[in-house]
């Protein structure tokens, strides 16, 4: 929230460096998996992909999610 004496931020000049990928995995249970910067796997972020194939979502939710 911006209070009155504030200035809002322009968030066009706002940059987030990318860094890491969402890769297609082709796997039963683990349609896509993200990794860092360095290619190694976000384990929390696999551990919740998981959970929502064990929830019976979509390999399409499971990429949105990822990304």
């Amino acid at each position: 929230m911006i209070e009155q004496d504030e200035t809002p931020r322009d968030l066009a000049l706002l940059a987030v460096p990318p860094v890491g990928s969402v890769q297609a995995v082709g796997d039963v249970w683990v349609a896509y998996r993200l990794c860092d910067g360095s290619g190694m796997v976000v384990g929390p972020v696999a551990a919740y992909l998981r959970e929502l194939k064990a929830c019976g979502r979509p390999a399409t939710t499971q990429r949105s999610y990822a990304h």
